[in-house]
């Protein structure tokens, strides 16, 4: 044996045969892949897709990464687009300067409660109420003061109801509240508290004090009643105690 000559090395797997060391099995070790695999002339990689070898050249990469490339301004558009929607809906439910639902909301709230009216234990109320005297406020002072005059009255009005019941804005100087726990009786006493708070809440502007006062309609809630037809209960009820 001589012991300055380095042996040879013998591959393993199928070239580790009994007495294959060349031959066939170096000269695919030579070729640059196992046998069957004839070398990738254009240099790209090889991927596993489902178990089987699947080559990408260079071109294919660049072609999957110029798409990448679109996609990505294609998501940030969406992205803003969900963003944008999500802004409008809250500007839908939210009053332009008040902090309650619009009317848009009450109403939504209104019929959720209608059509489950059934499942409440007392039936509810429906109270419209009217700040009269905020027309006169609007043509003497201005819509500024018109507008802190009315988030006078709200924020006396939010501060006395019940956390359960809900409170919102009908338009102009009209606001909406749906007592869950009152039947008309009640929903009369607890408006009537209502207007003399609001009454020892005086407001004032421009350096004087300017009267403000609420009128109210009640309408009793039923399983059989729209929200349009619930608001105009309440409506004519106001206006055949405040206005007739």
């Amino acid at each position: 044996m001589e012991v300055n000559r380095p042996d040879a090395v013998v591959p393993t797997g199928q070239y580790s045969g009994g007495g294959q060391q060349g031959g066939k099995g170096q000269k695919n070790q030579a070729d640059g892949g196992a046998e069957g695999s004839p070398p990738d002339p254009h240099g790209g990689g090889s991927v596993a897709v489902d178990g089987l070898a699947a080559e990408i050249t260079p071109a294919a990469q660049a072609a999957f990464d110029s798409l990448a490339g679109e996609l990505e301004p294609l998501r940030h558009q969406l992205k803003l687009a969900d963003e944008r929607e999500a802004r409008l809906k809250t500007d839908l439910a939210q009053h332009a300067f008040l902090p309650l639902p619009s009317r848009r909301e009450f109403i939504r709230e209104l019929s959720h409660v209608l059509t489950h009216i059934e499942q409440l234990t007392t039936a509810p109320s429906l109270v419209v109420m009217h700040v009269a005297g905020a027309d006169v406020v609007r043509r003497r002072f201005g819509r500024g003061i018109y507008e802190k005059a009315l988030l006078h009255v709200a924020n006396a009005i939010r501060r006395a109801v019940h956390p359960t019941d809900a409170f919102g804005s009908l338009g102009g100087h009209d606001f909406g509240l749906i007592l869950l726990v009152a039947d008309p009786i009640l929903a009369r006493r607890k408006a009537d508290r209502l207007v003399e708070i609001l009454a020892g809440l005086p407001f004032q502007a421009s350096g004087e004090t300017i009267p403000l006062s609420l009128a109210f309609g009640i309408a009793a809630l039923t399983a059989k009643l729209s929200p349009d037809a619930a608001l105009a209960y309440a409506d004519r009820d106001l206006m055949a105690h405040f206005c007739g």
